[in-house]
């Protein structure tokens, strides 16, 4: 989001104070929580003291995984866009600074049309509020929920992006470790809308000869090696090849009476494809899937691999 001015048509103090211009931020005030994440260097031409002097605020409409996500309007402008601002208490942030900073500078340094767009950052006294892209069309998962599978055409057209948005992050070293339907939302309720892949929180950049050991995820998605501690952006790979086994079978492909059940059966790789509903699908669709819920991840298609098969 830029920073363009709107002129107000008086010029008391007062309505300087609900205008475009930025009001003063004080030394005290940048010596707060803001300045410790380094929000200053990333953000220093857009923060702001208080937020509600460029937007409306609306209803919740979600939770991210530092807090409350609401429906905002800008203010003084005629086309009164939406945006989703995700508002962080900062008092829940005090043991979690370096995880809220990777987030916000992983969000700023990624541009792709299918990862949600972070436009600004703000901060008051109790909250850091993130101004992001709204997206109105809902969640992924409710569209399967909905639907029970989705067509061979449909899910390629859809994994295709989701290929190319992961493709984006792990060319920068970025893996998401969260990637789940929840976590991919439509920009809007069109047939044929764009696809956001959302939630960065969980997210880490790590160099080419780094492992990650901390296990994070959904259970349903998460990969063997994130459950034995020790893995790479492969893992991406594993729960991109879950979403598409759900998008075709309309069911998970590692289900359990509770997450014990379910990681054994990640960790054997133990899945199948011998229901009626796969008799429909193509070889080619089998073939991929084999490929991305593979046991070893050295033998996982990369995304870059993934958006040229067949």
């Amino acid at each position: 989001m830029g920073t363009s001015c709107v002129k107000s048509k008086t010029k008391d103090k007062s309505s300087k104070q609900g205008s475009e211009s930025k009001p003063p931020v004080s030394r005290r005030d940048r010596e707060s929580l803001s300045e410790k994440l380094g929000l200053f260097i990333l953000y220093d031409s857009n923060l702001t003291s208080d937020i509600l002097n460029y937007y409306d605020f609306g209803p919740i409409i979600g939770h991210g995984s530092f807090g409350n996500v609401r429906i905002a309007t800008r203010k003084l402008l005629r086309a009164r866009q939406q945006y989703a601002v995700k508002s962080i208490p900062k008092s829940r942030v005090k043991s979690d600074i370096r995880l809220l900073q990777r987030e916000l500078r992983i969000l700023k340094s990624v541009d792709h049309p299918n990862i949600i767009k972070l436009h600004d950052v703000y901060e008051d006294p109790k909250f850091l509020h993130l101004v992001q892209e709204y997206c109105s069309g809902g969640e992924l998962f409710e569209k399967i929920v909905d639907r029970g599978n989705y067509t061979e055409n449909e899910a390629s057209n859809l994994m295709y992006k989701l290929f190319h948005a992961i493709n984006h992050l792990h060319n920068q070293n970025i893996c998401h470790r969260d990637i789940k339907p929840e976590n991919i939302l439509y920009k809007s309720k069109e047939p044929n809308s764009e696809i956001k892949l959302i939630d960065f929180g969980l997210s880490y950049k790590f160099g080419e000869a780094e492992e990650m050991h901390t296990i994070v995820g959904t259970s349903y998605y998460v990969a063997p090696e994130v459950l034995e501690k020790r893995y790479g952006m492969e893992c991406d790979i594993w729960s991109l090849g879950v979403i598409l086994y759900l998008l075709l079978a309309g069911k998970p492909p590692f289900a359990g009476s509770d997450k014990n059940d379910i990681f054994n059966k990640i960790q054997n790789c133990e899945y199948y494809m011998d229901d009626e509903v796969w008799r429909s699908v193509s070889s080619e669709a089998k073939d991929i899937i084999r490929k991305l819920i593979c046991r070893n991840p050295k033998d996982r298609l990369t995304a870059a691999q993934a958006m040229e098969h067949p």
